[in-house]
């Protein structure tokens, strides 16, 4: 998740406005293309059950981000990039003291 964001670029101004979604299975190529269609601002991708969203309006004021479950209808969580970058380092610090 961490190296495979094509909105890096964008995660450096703000990491709170580039978000991954885990999905528990994969959503389909019409779930993702329900979801394109209410994007105003909002820029997306995915890849291996990661859906990659750059919301520069916020997370809490994207259509797209309200709707993800909608279309989807797969379990999902999302983390902005902030958040996975944490996580990322915890993970490897719990295997460096393994």
């Amino acid at each position: 998740m961490v190296s495979g964001n094509p909105f890096d670029a964008a995660a450096t101004e703000d990491g709170r406005r580039v978000h991954a979604v885990l999905l528990d299975q994969d959503p389909g190529d019409a779930a993702v293309r329900a979801l394109e269609a209410l994007a105003v601002t909002e820029r997306m991708a995915t890849a291996d059950r990661v859906l990659y969203l750059h919301t520069p309006d916020g997370f809490g004021r994207s259509k797209v981000a309200e709707s993800l479950d909608r279309p989807f209808k797969v379990l999902l969580t999302a983390r902005n990039r902030n958040s996975v970058l944490r996580l990322a380092d915890m993970a490897e610090g719990a295997t460096q003291k393994a």
